[in-house]
């Protein structure tokens, strides 16, 4: 029986692979690929979808996203909150867990685009749509929530309080060099 540590390497191992021709600029030469779409459902699990599957498709588990030719799904632990000593089992928040989709760092939570250093204190940290950006590619952001809460924020802004609405607003209209944001709302 698999365990699933070996189902979770491979996962890893699996995004890790999906992810080189982005970071290294070989997307167009990788099997034609030239665009990547991430979708985040943000809190959503493997679980949501066979529920969503029972209620909207008669007891068949085939919702539209069950169909997509990759899933993948990653454990997004964050170190605890910043001023305590973290804790096996803390609930991560999601400033932390879309961080750590969005750079591969692991940060504390509230923190948005930003891991520490071997001191301790949080560094910016080189996200997804950066490193698609020097590779010469178009970015963007599309959320169902208003852009600057935190896991749209996480792959554009770099900040070391998620509440920090204006900062991470100007960061992604002005800094980020996203080409599209758009989102719902506004953020208070």
């Amino acid at each position: 029986m698999t365990s699933i540590r070996n189902v979770l390497q491979r996962l890893f191992f699996a995004l890790g692979l999906a992810l080189i021709p982005v970071l290294t600029g070989t997307m167009s030469q990788a099997h034609g690929l030239r665009h990547v779409i991430l979708m985040i459902g943000d809190g959503m699990g493997f679980e949501h979808l066979k529920t969503a599957g029972y209620v909207d498709h008669q007891n068949r588990l085939t919702p539209p996203l069950a169909c997509f030719p990759v899933q993948l799904q990653m454990k997004t632990g964050s170190l605890g909150d910043r001023n305590d000593i973290p804790a096996p089992g803390r609930v991560t928040d999601s400033a932390a867990a879309a961080t750590a989709l969005a750079t591969g760092h692991k940060t504390f939570n509230g923190a948005l685009g930003m891991a520490p250093d071997r001191d301790g204190r949080l560094r910016p940290v080189i996200n997804l749509m950066e490193a698609a950006e020097q590779t010469g590619r178009s970015t963007g952001v599309v959320t169902s929530v208003p852009f600057s809460h935190a896991t749209p924020a996480a792959f554009a802004a770099h900040v070391a309080d998620r509440e920090d609405y204006g900062s991470i607003a100007r960061q992604m209209l002005t800094a980020s060099g996203l080409d599209v944001i758009a989102g719902a709302g506004h953020p208070r």
